[in-house]
């Protein structure tokens, strides 16, 4: 990859908000590339165990098969939002690049983030109210990272955007609600296709979701959820290239997580109304129906 063509598009986050969908969604398009793996989180240096690769010319490699018609070359890492150095990093390596958010109303992102360390044997408090409610200590030995487990912090967007925009211009930040991106996926990515400056796409996606919040249906099968594109080897390759397929195998071994009550939620939601506030005002959307 040459200087004048080096990683200027970034999916910086939330996790949790349909960032997994959007890369693959936008990776149809003849003018994106998208590395592999999509999450490297090479400039979170604060996160050092979500890295992929390690060092710059590492890095710069998960970009040489990128055809010659791509002028976006694209890291979908979803925890550089989070990181207290990542958008930094990445602004001193190209301060050309473009960025885009998904935000989600934060209440939501936490139960979907727990689930997700649940799924990784990550998080040993099976129960949300335990981690929220309840406040039983966190076993610490399981997680990738300690801050992880910060679940407030992860949930912190008034915070993370205002990070963000103290140091990007706001011209080169595509902000999406996660409810308008589930809602109006087709839109939503014409809109970011648009806002590029790209023409439509050759291959339209077919917009099928990815990494949905679930459960096993047995807590001992959880195991076998999390090693199976490994067990699949090459069958599971190809599931990948069919969504139609991959959330098949998926649905016969998964099942949606179970909520909170209304009243559960809403003191969830309390608990972030300092948050919301603030992302209303630095971006100008109406979250009046994330606070209850």
């Amino acid at each position: 990859m040459t200087e004048e063509k080096r990683t200027n598009f970034f999916i910086v986050g939330a996790p949790k908000c349909g960032t997994t969908s959007l890369a693959y969604y936008l990776n149809f398009h003849q003018n994106i590339f998208i590395s592999n793996p999509k999450e490297p989180h090479f400039f979170a240096a604060d996160l050092p165990k979500y890295k992929k690769v390690r060092s710059f010319a590492d890095y710069l490699s998960l970009y040489e098969s990128a055809p010659e018609s791509a002028c976006y070359l694209g890291d979908a890492s979803p925890n550089y939002l989070r990181s207290e150095e990542g958008i930094q990093n990445i602004w001193e390596f190209n301060d050309q690049a473009v960025f885009v958010v998904i935000l989600r109303n934060p209440a939501e992102l936490v139960q979907s983030w727990h689930s997700h360390l649940v799924s990784l044997g990550e998080e040993k408090r099976g129960n949300f109210l335990d981690v929220w409610e309840n406040r039983v200590e966190p076993d610490y030995h399981f997680a990738r990272d300690p801050k992880d487990l910060a679940y407030d912090e992860v949930a912190a967007l008034g915070d993370q955007v205002e990070k963000l925009l103290s140091v990007v211009p706001r011209e080169k930040i595509f902000l999406v609600l996660f409810d308008d991106f589930v809602q109006r996926t087709p839109d939503v990515f014409e809109g970011i296709i648009d806002w590029l400056g790209l023409p439509a796409s050759n291959h339209q996606p077919d917009f099928v979701p990815i990494n949905q919040k679930k459960v096993a249906r047995n807590r001992a099968l959880q195991p076998l959820v999390n090693v199976l594109p490994d067990m699949l080897g090459p069958f599971w390759r190809v599931a990948r290239r069919r969504p139609w397929l991959r959330e098949g195998i998926r649905k016969v071994l998964l099942k949606p997580e179970k909520g909170l009550t209304p009243d559960q939620l809403q003191k969830v939601r309390n608990y972030f109304i300092p948050q919301i506030q603030k992302l209303e005002r630095l971006t100008g959307f109406d979250l009046a129906g994330w606070k209850g």
